[in-house]
């Protein structure tokens, strides 16, 4: 795990360091959403972008 202590706080974060894989083998960060949304500019209705995209994506089936 790897640490990093907050200059004004001194409270110190601990995270983990391993690399993450997907159950195929698959790095982490190379695994992407069938469907991608864009939350930082959000297309759609008002609120949650993610849930949005979700319940559009359920009323497509």
């Amino acid at each position: 795990a790897r640490e990093l202590r907050l200059p004004a706080s001194g409270i110190v974060l601990r995270y983990p360091a391993l690399r993450v894989f997907h159950a195929n083998g698959t790095p982490r960060e190379v695994v992407r959403p069938a469907v991608p949304v864009d939350i930082v500019a959000p297309s759609g209705g008002p609120g949650d972008p993610i849930l949005y995209q979700a319940l559009k994506l359920l009323e497509a089936v």
